[in-house]
């Protein structure tokens, strides 16, 4: 085997551990670990290599992971779309009440 075909087993294999972990961490379905994760730019930095960041243990990169990804147990995704949502509905409903918003993000 060659160093890029070498290189690129590690990534992988380091890619599923991050995923479990994260998973297990977050009590998260694999699914939603792995799109945490292929969405972050975490990702994108490992699959470049940058700076080496692809050689931190696992554990040290889901904790990353978890910092510059997650607000609270949800994605920046989850977040922003939690905040238009109640942004939108301040806007419509004079009688706003911000725990209603939350309410309906919880049975969600």
């Amino acid at each position: 085997m060659d160093e890029d075909v070498l290189e690129r087993l590690y990534q992988e294999r380091l890619e599923e551990r991050i995923i479990a972990y994260l998973a297990t961490d977050q009590n998260i379905s694999l699914e939603q670990a792995m799109n945490i994760y292929y969405d972050s730019e975490l990702a994108e930095k490992i699959h470049l290599g940058t700076e080496g960041i692809q050689y931190l243990d696992y554990r040290v990169l889901t904790q990353i992971l978890k910092e510059s990804e997650l607000c609270d147990g949800m994605t920046k995704a989850q977040f922003n779309k939690f905040m238009e949502n109640g942004l939108k509905q301040a806007k419509q409903d004079e009688s706003f009440e911000v725990d209603k918003v939350f309410s309906e993000y919880d049975n969600n």
